[in-house]
C-alpha cells in the first residue's frame, strides 16, 4: 500500500466525538508539479521518492482534531547528529514530535517519535504509509496507544534501559571520532521492531549524539562544561 492509498482509505471513514458529533479527516491542498520541483531542493540530492511525489500531488497533509500532518515544511537538520536530515511531520500537545528519517540519498526511512520528557527516541513506523495506518487505527480506537495516546510506560521503560559504555578510541570511523567525547554509549536499532528506542538524554546535561552514516546506530555522550571540568564531574 502506498501513502496515497492509505490516506484515501482514511478519508472514507467517519468519526464521532464525545458529544456524538461526526467529523472526517480534512485534507490539505496538493502541490503542483512546479511546487514539487521547488520542494525537492530542500532534500539530499534534490530527490523525492516517487510515492511521496504522488502523495504530495494528492495532498500536502491533513487536519484531524488537534493533530496536523504537515509534509511541505522541507527537510530539517534541527536534530543534528541524531537525524542529519529529517522531516518533522507532526507534533503532540506536549511539544514532542514525529519525524521521518531521510538518508543521504533522499530516501524516506522510518518514522521516529522524539520525546523530551523523558528524553527518548522511539521507532514508530517503518514508513509513512504505516504511520498513516497507525493514526487511522488510533482514531478509531482511542484506547490504542500507537499515536493519539502516548504509552508512558513504554517511554519510561526505554529511558531506564542501560546502554553499554565504550571508549572513544574504540569508536568505528563512521562515528566521526573527532566529535565524540572520551566515553560514550551505543544505541543500535538495526532490524529492531516498532516501539524499540533508546534514551538520548541520559548522558548528561550537554548530550552529544553522532550518527553512524545512514544506519540506525548512534553514539551518545556528554560534553562537559567548564563547571563540570572544574569539579571533576
Amino acid at each position: 500500500m502506498t501513502p496515497v492509498q492509505a490516506i484515501k482509505s482514511f478519508c472514507e471513514k467517519t468519526f464521532e466525538d464525545e458529544d456524538g458529533e461526526t467529523y472526517k479527516l480534512e485534507l490539505k491542498t496538493g502541490l503542483s508539479d512546479e511546487e514539487i520541483e521547488d520542494y525537492k531542493r530542500s532534500f539530499p540530492g534534490n530527490f523525492l521518492p516517487p510515492e511521496i511525489i504522488d502523495f504530495l500531488k494528492f495532498t500536502s497533509g491533513f487536519y484531524f482534531g488537534y493533530y496536523e500532518l504537515y509534509i511541505t515544511v522541507g527537510a530539517d537538520s534541527g536534530f543534528e547528529g541524531t537525524f542529519p536530515s529529517c522531516l518533522d511531520i507532526m507534533g503532540d500537545e506536549a511539544g514532542n514530535s514525529w519525524v521521518v528519517d531521510i538518508d543521504s540519498n533522499g530516501n524516506w526511512s522510518p518514522v521516529y517519535f522524539v520525546c523530551h520528557d523523558p528524553a527518548v527516541i522511539i521507532k514508530q513506523a517503518s514508513h509513512l504509509t504505516e504511520f498513516i495506518l497507525q493514526f487511522e487505527q488510533s482514531a478509531q480506537d482511542r484506547k490504542n496507544p500507537s499515536i493519539l495516546s502516548i504509552d508512558h510506560a513504554l517511554l519510561n521503560k526505554i529511558y531506564n534501559q542501560e546502554l553499554v559504555k565504550t571508549k572513544k578510541e574504540n569508536a568505528p570511523i563512521e562515528f566521526q571520532v573527532n566529535r565524540l567525547p572520551s566515553e560514550f554509549m551505543i544505541a543500535n536499532l538495526t532490524n529492531k521492531p516498532n516501539n524499540s528506542g533508546f534514551p538520548w538524554g541520559k548522558s548528561g546535561p550537554n548530550p552529544i549524539i553522532v550518527r553512524k552514516g545512514d544506519e540506525p546506530v548512534w553514539a551518545i555522550g556528554n560534553k562537559k562544561n567548564w563547571l563540570q571540568k572544574l569539579f571533576g564531574k
